[in-house]
């Protein structure tokens, strides 16, 4: 049987935290969210994707992506964001995170976050 994949939304929108959990969920991930990027502590073990918002509230979305990204060396981070400047986009690429523009389409969260699972999954994470 398949490993189940982990996913770790970090989202101050409880609304939209909920809807993409419940999409999510209902795909067969297993998902946890953090509403501030402050109680990542509270948050699942060991993610192998995580979505994060770049305007959180006590932290900065990079900020807290960094942090997943040490605690958890294999986690894919996906920025999601209002913010569909350029440079927004393209500092998401420098740090080495998707970046994908709210509102999100669904179909397109569901297929980037198999994407990623498979991706991890294929390196044995």
């Amino acid at each position: 049987m398949a490993r189940i994949c982990r996913v770790l939304i970090v989202e101050d929108h409880a609304d939209t935290a909920t809807s993409y959990k419940a999409l999510l969920e209902m795909h067969g991930f297993e998902v946890s969210v953090s509403h501030d990027g402050g109680s990542l502590d509270l948050a699942c073990l060991a993610p192998d994707v995580a979505l994060v918002d770049l305007g959180l509230p006590r932290r900065h979305g990079y900020e807290v992506a960094q942090e997943i990204q040490q605690r958890h060396p294999g986690c894919k981070v996906v920025i999601i964001s209002a913010h569909a400047f350029p440079q927004h986009v393209e500092e998401s690429r420098r740090n080495g995170f998707r970046h994908l523009v709210k509102p999100v389409d669904p179909a397109e969260l569901k297929r980037i976050v198999d994407q990623e699972c498979a991706e991890e999954c294929e390196k044995g994470g």
